[in-house]
């Protein structure tokens, strides 16, 4: 069974959300397929269960001057940043079809990012303990999922263009000794955004071993 790809294209995190728990209600319901949900979000921090108020460094006066929002999820892990230029993934995905296995799933994601990574010549890794991807420049991309009845939802943000500078206002993932970075600034040149998802998509296929379905959903860009 192939799953259905949906492109909300640069939409808020809290659309995003909407959309992603009423796929998750319709696959737990056996009333439609699996869905990869593709984004990319106006600034906003994400806090997720176990993260802590504290690990925002910048005033209410900052954030607001560089219009951010502060959202807390019911995701795993701590804060985090989406932007533009940022590739967020979200697969709700029924782990009852595959194994019920949470860190498996999560080695699944992370493998997705390196095999995405490396058909643009980037060597990327994971950290025993650290759920993400890194790089010989630092992190390049966040994982933060949660399940609902073992169907998967939230997922992965890979920095491909996003201005970097957002992350020095807050301790990533909770950590105050992570250096962010990014596709573009390991390349030194801007990453196509379009090409970056019909390869991101091609690698969870190929890792989750599923057929892919392409049914785009438009109407909900720029919400």
């Amino acid at each position: 069974m192939g799953y259905k790809i949906i492109d909300l294209g640069l939409v808020s995190f809290d659309k995003a959300y909407c959309v992603q728990k009423e796929v998750l209600s319709s696959v737990k319901a056996r009333e439609s397929g699996e869905s990869l949900i593709l984004a990319e979000h106006y600034p906003v921090f994400t806090i997720g269960r176990l993260g802590k108020k504290e690990n925002i460094l910048a005033g209410a006066e900052k954030l607001n001057s560089r219009g951010i929002d502060i959202v807390n999820t019911d995701r795993g892990g701590d804060i985090t940043f989406h932007g533009p230029g940022q590739i967020v993934a979200y697969p709700i995905f029924d782990l009852t079809k595959r194994c019920k296995d949470m860190h498996k799933f999560l080695r699944g994601v992370e493998e997705v990012i390196i095999l995405t990574l490396s058909d643009y010549g980037i060597d990327s890794f994971r950290i025993k303990g650290r759920t993400g991807c890194w790089t010989d420049k630092g992190k390049i991309a966040s994982i933060g999922v949660a399940a609902s009845g073992w169907v998967t939802y939230h997922g992965l943000a890979l920095n491909a263009n996003v201005d970097l500078s957002y992350f020095d206002m807050i301790n990533p993932c909770g950590f105050n000794n992570i250096s962010m970075t990014s596709m573009q600034e390991i390349l030194c040149e801007e990453v196509g955004m379009e090409k970056l998802k019909k390869g991101l998509i091609s690698r969870f296929s190929d890792v989750f071993e599923i057929l892919t379905k392409k049914s785009f959903v438009a109407t909900c860009a720029g919400a």
